[in-house]
């Protein structure tokens, strides 16, 4: 049920829906209303695979673990462009639906949120859930625009259809500000939450300690890496200072470096809270794929593949699908190459062999050795590797019959204090031993040349340099772990591992095409460089290259990088509708984000 506020001249400020036809103060009077209202709001801020971008064959597009056919815009230099007024990012119409339900609730249920003062009807404890549900919702959606803009309004309330009032409301808080906003939405979704156990369909508490853990390393990270730059608070040329309201900003505790620190501790506290409960209850990795129904299953594998996860511990949150009510595409996409998405060589390449020894530390990437056994078949590539690559590795013939928080801490704890603690290497151990990857992380570490993982791994890099051996490992874990889950453009970002490719364009490549058996496979190959060609030429590479294939592609030359395009550029019109005259743009109470300009259509400066 929509209970929201109508606004024609100033829907730009926030997204208003209609008023029902329901007055305000005849709902919300019960626990079964707020838990309808709630209902409605989970299909539209958590993600699913009813949309085709979502999931196995999409989550991770256009980064260096899966690509399409054509490279994004933000990997080129000048197609990336401010838009005038089409945007879907800059909104704010769930952040509404939100704050009205607690403008409606909080006054009958008590606004220290104690419930002193509930006089809404139903289980008390129904009710302190469903309003720490909805305090869940709206960090979510806080921190989906956090990363898209950083700095962001944070309004609590529905503002009034005044345009001085909705101008002010307008105004950006500093992204540190907006992280801290959204843990303390989610500290109060645990206190809430903890008030009763419900099936794991429904937002929990350890789903609110794993997202403050999420939120607080990407916090603590981007501040780390992006220190002194004008992505972050008195960083030289952030925007943020040529507004009154944040010309002289002094961060909440003191100083950027004791800001890092209290975001990584956050980090380190939810996410250990979490792991400690869990650590022990992951699901089994018998490190092979069954092919007959005779064959023992794979418990790891089938966590990924069965229609009911309540039975799966490690599984916080989950979604179920049902015929005629809400269902996915995800058979759909299987039968169609996945929309033509795909995951690189580089990513491949990334996973280790089974020993916890590198690939390239047994031959060339071609050719390997007696153990590795290079690249010229897909069953060869999976031969002794990791288990989470030979599971998920599909090869011709075959038939298709983690927790965060452990990894969220391991680099939380190590980026923090510069070292890997007990717990860390504990945790370490239990994500190896599940993956059937020898446990010595040592040995991994030591074999390690990070000039060689910085060719298939943009995480080998923050800031244009390489990373530590150790970090890179806890990096590369990460990677391996969170197979096409969606967390790997939300880890490059933070990490600022995109620098180096301002100056040196990466060509990101497929399997192993040219002059391997797996040439044979197709018939109709064309790689003459024309606009009907299907292929990349050997001449470029014997490895596929789906950029590459004729001179007219985004990125045929490599794909390249700007410091503007961490960060999304509002559109134009938002600067008109908060200027003071409608029109002026440097009266606008927001500004825009770094090197990006306020004129449409334009790209980024650098």
């Amino acid at each position: 049920m929509a209970l929201a506020g109508g606004l024609a001249s100033c829907n730009d400020f926030l997204d208003k829906e209609p008023m029902s036809n329901v007055a305000p103060e005849l709902y919300f009077t019960d626990a079964s209303q707020l838990e309808a209202y709630a209902n409605n709001i989970y299909a539209d801020i958590l993600p699913s695979h009813s949309n085709w971008s979502y999931g196995i064959f999409g989550n991770d597009k256009d980064t260096d673990n899966q690509i399409g056919v054509t490279a994004h815009d933000r990997f080129t230099p000048d197609r990336w462009k401010v838009s005038q007024s089409e945007s879907d990012n800059w909104k704010f119409e769930m952040i509404y639906r939100c704050n009205f339900f607690f403008s409606e609730v909080l006054p009958k249920f008590g606004e220290k949120l104690d419930g002193s003062e509930n006089t809404i009807g139903g289980d008390l404890a129904n009710v302190r859930r469903y309003i720490g549900e909805m305090y869940f919702l709206r960090a979510c959606e806080y921190f989906k625009r956090y990363q898209l803009f950083g700095d962001f309004p944070t309004i609590t309330d529905p503002q009034p259809d005044d345009p001085e009032t909705l101008r002010e409301a307008s105004k950006r808080s500093p992204r540190n500000e907006v992280a801290r906003f959204i843990i303390d939405d989610l500290d109060k979704a645990y206190t809430l939450l903890s008030a009763k156990e419900m099936a794991t369909t429904r937002i929990n508490k350890d789903v609110a300690l794993l997202l403050k853990s999420r939120v607080a390393l990407y916090e603590g990270t981007w501040l780390k890496y992006f220190k002194g730059t004008a992505f972050v608070p008195n960083g030289q040329g952030w925007p943020g200072a040529s507004k009154d309201y944040n010309a002289s900003y002094q961060f909440p505790s003191g100083n950027i470096d004791s800001e890092i620190s209290y975001f990584l501790e956050q980090a380190m506290d939810a996410s250990q809270k979490v792991a400690e409960a869990y650590k022990n209850k992951l699901t089994e990795n018998t490190g092979v794929l069954q092919q007959a129904a005779a064959d023992p299953a794979n418990p790891y594998y089938d966590m990924f593949a069965q229609e009911n996860l309540s039975s799966i511990s490690e599984v916080l949150l989950w979604r179920q699908y049902a015929r005629g009510l809400e269902t996915h595409n995800v058979n759909a996409a299987a039968g169609r190459g996945n929309y033509r998405i795909g995951v690189t060589r580089g990513f491949v390449n990334n996973f280790l062999m089974e020993d916890g020894t590198p690939v390239y530390t047994h031959g060339n990437y071609m050719d390997g050795d007696s153990y590795y056994m290079g690249d010229k078949t897909v069953a060869n590539v999976r031969v002794n590797r990791d288990s989470r690559l030979s599971v998920f590795l599909k090869e011709p013939g075959q038939k298709n019959i983690s927790t965060e928080a452990l990894l969220n801490y391991m680099e939380a704890s190590y980026e923090k204090e510069g070292t890997l603690n007990s717990t860390a290497r504990g945790y370490w151990e239990i994500i190896r031993e599940r993956s059937n990857v020898d446990t010595d992380i040592d040995k991994t570490i030591s074999l390690t040349i990070m000039s060689k993982e910085a060719e298939n791994d943009w995480g080998a890099y923050s800031a244009g340099s390489l990373i530590d051996a150790t970090l890179y490992n806890i990096r590369r874990e990460r990677r391996c772990e969170f197979i096409a889950e969606g967390l790997r453009y939300m880890d490059l970002c933070r990490w600022r591992s995109m620098d180096q490719m301002i100056a040196s364009p990466y060509h990101v490549e497929g399997f192993h095409l040219w002059n391997t058996p797996m040439e044979s496979w197709y018939t109709d190959l064309k790689a003459d460089g024309t606009s009907d060609a299907n292929v990349s030429s050997k001449d470029r590479s014997e490895y596929l290259r789906p950029y590459e294939r004729y001179s007219a592609q985004a990125a045929y030359n490599g794909m390249t990088w700007k410091m503007a395009h961490y960060l999304q550029p509002i559109m134009v019109k938002q600067f008109q509708v908060t200027a003071t005259d409608g029109a002026d743009v440097t009266t606008s109470t927001i500004y825009q984000n770094p090197y990006w300009p306020m004129v449409a259509d334009q790209e980024a400066e650098r």
